[in-house]
């Protein structure tokens, strides 16, 4: 194939330079877009009585148009949001220790050229990841309110004297023909 040549082949995607992304790279990315996306949404927020904080399905919606309109500008927040979790995710896996990304993340703002997963090698990918968060977005738009009580907490069970643990990515309450 020629340089440009995106090529699918079981859970990785080659990329014409002939670098990788797995296909546990793209969900972190994916995974990183939308909840800086929902930080975004929900900032200002108050909490109702059930602690959660609401998104609206017209405010959704008004993100989408901005998404699609032909007019908006070179980079929608969309996007933006998306280059930044190729920054994120970039400082994870490329930080000397795992907590230092942050400080990662830093250098690499300062020094781009470095980054480990580069939006703009990455065009396919990048495509890709922007119609999977379209699609969230469409699908989280057709509830009248998302109520989001939480994001990326940890959780702790005992089950059968087993002692368990892991991160809720979102948490919210559906609601079903406007009930709860």
């Amino acid at each position: 194939g020629h340089a440009g040549d995106h090529i699918a082949l079981g859970g990785l995607v080659i990329v014409g330079k002939g670098q990788l992304l797995q296909a546990n790279t793209l969900g972190s990315i994916f995974h990183e877009a939308m909840n800086a996306l929902y930080d975004q949404l929900l900032q200002g927020k108050a909490t109702d009585a059930d602690g959660a904080r609401a998104i609206s399905s017209a405010e959704i919606q008004e993100l989408l148009r901005m998404e699609n309109a032909d007019s908006h500008p070179d980079t929608t927040l969309v996007e933006t949001i998306l280059d930044e979790a190729f920054l994120t995710v970039s400082s994870q896996d490329s930080a000397p220790d795992r907590k230092q990304w942050q400080a990662q993340a830093a250098h690499l703002k300062d020094f781009p050229s470095e980054q480990l997963y580069r939006p703009e090698e990455h065009r396919a990918e990048r495509k890709t990841l922007l119609r999977y968060i379209t699609y969230t977005l469409r699908h989280d738009a057709q509830q009248p309110r998302l109520r989001i009580i939480e994001m990326e907490q940890r959780h702790n069970t005992t089950l059968h004297g087993l002692q368990m643990g892991g991160y809720i990515d979102r948490l919210d309450i559906t609601e079903l023909d406007g009930q709860d």
